[in-house]
């Protein structure tokens, strides 16, 4: 996920979160390469990969939120989709899209 700040406010006026069935505190970082802002979801467990999964940037001045929804399978499909990625990293997707599915039945 990545992102600019325009405006008045700075990166210190947003709080970031990923809400699956729990919480997860984002740390923004600052990419130099394009000048853009990113957050990583780490720790996600495996039978949470192919669930759909909030993120929320508060303004922490004026309590605005945005939210996003998506899941690590809407990447791994845009990233499939992309004639530019390798065979390696689309074996690579493939697996891991299998291993969610499989740690999911697991699970349940």
């Amino acid at each position: 996920f990545y992102f600019t700040i325009d405006g008045e406010y700075t990166i210190d006026n947003y709080a970031f979160k990923l809400t699956t069935n729990k919480d997860f505190e984002l740390t923004p970082e600052y990419d130099e390469g394009s000048g853009r802002y990113y957050v990583d979801a780490e720790n996600i467990p495996a039978k949470l990969i192919g669930k759909t999964f909030t993120i929320s940037v508060e303004n922490t001045t004026d309590n605005t939120v945005y939210t996003i929804e998506s899941s690590i399978n809407c990447y791994i499909k845009m990233a499939l989709a992309n004639p530019d990625t390798t065979t390696e990293k689309a074996n690579m997707l493939k697996a891991l899209y299998w291993y969610g599915v499989c740690a999911d039945a697991f699970a349940n």
